[in-house]
């Protein structure tokens, strides 16, 4: 308190002057702010406000408001039905459920208030409204393989978003060459927000040409429900062609060797990848391999490959050598056959020498 003084007419006149002291909340809101984290939209969560008396005598707390636009994203509901007199340090218990309806920051204000509609105290709440978001690694993945053959792919499903993600299905492929593919998830179970999964696919070539098809990741995403991947397989041929496709010696002196080659292409539309080639049949102890084109095969009936690759069109010598024994005046047959992974088209090239014998022509004149 404090006492000014007035002149008024030549008298001095005290006036006293009563200053109100501070004003204080008549109860106190904790936590404040109340931060209930993100939650999924269309999902619900309820956390407690405690409302503790701070002042003395008594207070009513009569109504409780709510202030900001986000507000309906709010309730609060006492758990004791209002009014309610708190006296000394009793408490009143809030359930604030926060019920988010679309995705971002929400915030609201609320007060508590007396009879007389004066503020007890205020308190702030807020939380986030949160969604999945799906995103995919590739939305095409490019397959190429021999028929019959298969290869594999990834793709990796990831959740950008700030809530779990729950995945209903995952493939299988469905239109055009479906059959040919096969997709596998990792796993089913949700996505943390920033995790991934892996969904491997495999192609296995049903036919030569294009084997195209798509599957489908339906998850709760609420603005990409069913993602779909587009699959693009094209299936390859190995073929093998021989010139000649049929080797013949001819005549060749018993206990001297004749020396040939044969030409392999590949005429398929992939890699043919050859491992090995041998000979075979009752004179296959006559045939041999020269070191054309891998050294290490010379005079040996069988030949294994490291492998031994041909690009489409391409390609490539394989030497062969005839050696009929001493003495020997017959023709001599054996099979020279090739195993890679070749898709259709002969593999097999049949080998003939006859040995001869020298006859010398003696005559007296």
């Amino acid at each position: 308190m404090r006492t000014p003084w007035l002149r008024v007419s030549g008298f001095v006149v005290a006036l006293l002057v009563l200053v109100a002291p501070p004003a204080f909340a008549a109860v106190t809101a904790t936590p404040d702010p109340l931060n209930q984290g993100v939650v999924a939209v269309g999902q619900t969560i309820t956390d407690v406000v405690t409302l503790t008396h701070s002042s003395g005598g008594s207070d009513q707390v009569s109504s409780i408001t709510e202030t900001g636009a986000q507000c309906n994203q709010f309730t609060v509901t006492p758990q004791v039905a209002l009014p309610v007199n708190l006296t000394g340090s009793q408490t009143l218990l809030l359930d604030v459920e926060f019920a988010p309806t679309s995705a971002g920051n929400k915030t609201c204000t609320i007060t508590v208030l007396d009879a007389s509609a004066q503020t007890l105290d205020t308190f702030i709440v807020n939380g986030t409204g949160g969604v999945p978001d799906i995103s995919l690694s590739s939305g095409t993945l490019t397959f190429t393989a021999l028929v019959g053959s298969s290869q594999a792919r990834t793709l990796t499903v990831s959740n950008v978003g700030n809530v779990p993600l729950n995945l209903t299905s995952v493939g299988p492929a469905s239109g055009g060459a479906a059959t040919d593919y096969s997709v596998s998830p990792e796993s089913m179970d949700p996505i943390d927000p920033g995790g991934s999964m892996v969904v491997t696919i495999t192609f296995t070539a049903g036919a030569a040409g294009a084997r195209n098809s798509s599957f489908a990741i339906v998850s709760d995403d609420p603005d990409e429900a069913s993602v779909s991947v587009t699959l693009n397989g094209t299936g390859q041929t190995a073929i093998m062609a021989f010139n000649p496709a049929m080797q013949d010696f001819g005549v060749v002196e018993a206990g001297t060797t004749a020396t040939d080659t044969i030409a392999v292409q590949n005429t398929g539309t992939g890699t043919l990848s050859l491992t090995s080639a041998t000979i075979t049949g009752n004179e296959a102890s006559w045939f041999s391999f020269t070191n054309t084109p891998q050294s290490g095969c010379l005079g040996a009936q069988t030949c294994n490959y490291a492998p031994l690759t041909f690009t489409a069109g391409q390609s490539r010598s394989i030497g062969i050598r005839c050696s009929p024994p001493s003495g020997s005046s017959v023709t001599g047959g054996a099979t020279l056959t090739f195993t890679g992974n070749e898709t259709s088209g002969p593999t097999d090239v049949p080998l003939f020498c006859t040995g001869g014998v020298v006859v010398f022509d003696i005559s007296s004149s």
